[in-house]
C-alpha cells in the first residue's frame, strides 16, 4: 500500500503524495491555469505568516528567528497540516476552491483537529496492536509493534512537527517506506491489527 491519494481529473500524471499535497496542488493548479500568479503569491504569503506565528509560539515570543532545521520542521508541519484539511474536501477541485476562498489559518486549524483526532485514535490502536501481537515474526514487525509505533505516537506533536517521519519495514505486509505524519502510521497500525487477528484466528 502506498501513501498516495487518487482523485480526477486535475492530476493527470499520477496522484501526489499526501504529505506534499498542498505544494503539489499549487504547482498543478498553476500549470493548468486554475490559479493565477497573484493568487499563488497570496497563498504563499499566508504560509509565511503562519510560519512567523508558529516561530513566535515555538520560542514563547522571545524570538522571530530559529535555526534553519527548526524553521524547516515548522514549515513542513504547516504544509502537511493544511494539505490534510484540503484532502478532506474529497476532490482536487473542491480543495482548490477552499484554498482560494478560506483563510489559510482556518484551513490549518481544521487540519490540526484532524491530526489531533488521529493521534487519539492511534493511542488506542497501539494498545490493540500490542494486545493482538503475534509471536515469532520478522524483526521489522517486532520493532514496529513493540517499540517504534508506540514511541512515535507518544512523541507526535501536531503543532510543531505534524510531518514527523518514521521508517517502517514489515515484511509480512510488504511495507518498506518512510512514513510521514500520524495518518499513515495509523493506517499501518490498522493493517497490522487486521493481520494479527487473521493470524490469531
Amino acid at each position: 500500500m502506498t501513501d498516495l491519494i487518487s482523485f480526477e481529473p486535475l492530476f493527470t500524471h499520477g496522484a501526489p503524495p499526501r504529505d506534499e499535497y498542498l505544494t503539489s496542488l499549487l504547482s498543478e493548479a498553476g500549470q493548468c491555469g486554475l490559479l493565477t500568479a497573484e493568487e499563488e503569491s497570496a497563498i504563499r504569503r499566508s504560509v509565511m505568516e503562519l510560519l512567523a506565528e508558529r516561530i513566535r509560539l515555538y520560542t514563547d515570543g522571545e524570538s522571530t528567528a530559529v535555526r534553519q532545521e527548526t524553521a524547516q520542521m515548522l514549515l513542513s508541519s504547516i504544509l502537511y497540516t493544511v494539505g490534510i484539511a484540503l484532502l478532506e474536501e474529497g476532490s482536487h477541485e473542491a480543495a482548490l476552491h477552499r484554498l482560494k476562498t478560506d483563510r489559510l489559518e482556518d484551513i490549518h486549524d481544521a487540519g490540526m483537529l484532524c491530526t489531533m483526532r488521529t493521534k487519539k485514535r492511534a493511542e488506542l490502536l497501539v494498545l490493540l496492536m500490542l494486545k493482538t501481537q503475534l509471536p515469532e515474526r520478522s524483526t521489522g514487525y517486532n520493532r514496529f509493534v513493540g517499540r517504534d509505533a508506540r514511541n512515535f505516537v507518544r512523541a507526535y506533536d501536531p503543532l510543531y512537527d505534524a510531518r514527523a517521519e518514521l521508517y517502517v519495514r514489515i515484511d509480512e505486509l510488504g511495507i518498506r517506506e518512510t512514513c510521514r505524519g500520524i495518518l499513515r502510521i495509523a493506517e499501518i497500525m490498522t493493517q497490522v491489527i487486521q493481520y494479527n487477528q487473521k493470524g490469531d484466528g
